[in-house]
């Protein structure tokens, strides 16, 4: 039985809008006034959710609040695409969670890495066909490319947020502020690629899932 949340999520795209709106406010404000860790914190929040909308738009989830791979067709396909990348490059596990933003990024960069190589794929194989379709309308290296410098970002982060008073304060000034510009600017790049996932939301709607309505949500 999973834990009751402590944070109540939100409610609709209305309430997910000003969510954004104010945190990215936070932000702005947070690089002004030189709290760099709080603007980190916020960066690493907005590659989160961005990761989460990808797989979203992939068809991976069947509503926003969907806390794992529910949709039976993507489950399945992307199980194999995991285990496939694995056994070709060594690398990554076959766990499918997508509660941590590691998760996410590599059932992603599985999936794109699939995506680029697959060929024949017919349209009564109808995930894949759908998402193979999909995948062509966003820059398919540029996403590969942002996992990996996110990959990297994360190292930094982690390393802040898990041992900042075992840190020297001058290794940690010096660089913190670059950091937290670079957070934010890899979660506009990732954003650019959602949206173009997005775009006309086509393997979604090969699934039969839900598509949601929004006339001001940013991440819609």
């Amino acid at each position: 039985m999973a834990s009751p949340r402590m944070i109540a999520p939100v409610k609709d795209n209305t309430e997910k809008y000003e969510t954004y709106r104010q945190h990215i406010s936070l932000y702005n404000k947070a690089m002004h006034e030189g709290f760099y860790l709080q603007a980190i914190l916020i960066d690493y929040a907005l590659l989160e959710d961005r990761f989460r909308s990808f797989l979203y738009y992939m068809g991976a989830f069947s509503d926003r609040r969907s806390i794992k791979i529910n949709v039976s067709q993507a489950k399945e396909a992307l199980s194999q695409m995991v285990r496939m990348y694995k056994k070709t490059a060594n690398k990554e596990t076959d766990s499918m969670g997508v509660m941590n933003i590691s998760g996410k990024m590599k059932i992603i960069r599985c999936a794109v890495e699939w995506a680029i190589h697959a060929e024949n794929i017919t349209p009564d194989e109808l995930y894949c066909y759908a998402l193979k379709n999909g995948l062509e309308g966003i820059d398919q290296q540029e996403v590969l490319c942002i996992i990996e410098e996110v990959s990297a970002w994360c190292k930094y982060r982690n390393e802040i947020i898990h041992c900042l008073l075992n840190k020297n304060s001058f290794a940690v000034n010096e660089v913190v502020q670059i950091k937290a510009e670079e957070g934010f600017k890899l979660a506009r790049r990732l954003d650019d690629q959602v949206r173009a996932l997005k775009k006309d939301n086509l393997i979604r709607k090969k699934l039969r899932l839900p598509v949601e309505r929004s006339k001001k949500a940013k991440d819609e």
